[in-house]
């Protein structure tokens, strides 16, 4: 299972960062993670720290609770006015 979620995390940093135009580098290098680190984490083959994620969270413009929503595949609760 916590490859699974590991897997899904990933795909929905790399779908994020996809959507916005930010390459691996661009992020590796907002976060200060290695490149390797960010195509290991997008392709669930990392796991990622929490630290880390909420820092890749930033960087792509997002927080924690959108990635991990889509994550689940499930909508992102709407945000505040």
């Amino acid at each position: 299972m916590a490859d699974e979620v590991y897997s899904r995390v990933g795909a929905a940093i790399r779908s994020r960062r996809d959507s916005i135009g930010l390459t691996q580098s661009s992020l590796a290098g907002m976060t200060g993670l290695k490149r390797t680190s960010i195509t290991n984490i997008e392709s669930g083959g990392q796991a990622i720290l929490l630290h880390q994620l909420i820092e890749v969270a930033r960087a792509l413009g997002t927080d924690v609770a959108e990635l991990l929503s889509d994550a689940e595949g499930i909508a992102p609760p709407p945000r505040a006015a």
